[in-house]
């Protein structure tokens, strides 16, 4: 099975890539399922794996979001 790694990181890029190229999209698990096309273990595990890389945050209403880096701490004091 030596193609599950692969296919795995290839769903990662693909959401990664989704994020980046629909600025502000927040997506339930149902709706990240649909768009997908992955049942809800699947894309369970995918998006928090994602959460864990610090890519994507989980809201309090539970929609998935893209976690923006942090700035430095520049304030003036």
């Amino acid at each position: 099975m030596r193609n599950e790694p692969v296919r795995f990181e290839e769903l990662m890029q693909r959401i990664r890539d989704g994020y980046r190229n629909t600025p502000g999209l927040r997506l339930t698990l149902a709706q990240a399922k649909r768009l997908w096309g992955l049942d809800r273990d699947a894309c369970t595990v995918v998006l928090n794996a994602l959460i864990d890389e610090r890519f994507l945050r989980r809201e309090t209403d539970g929609r998935y979001t893209r976690a923006e880096p942090r700035a430095a701490n520049n304030s003036v004091a």
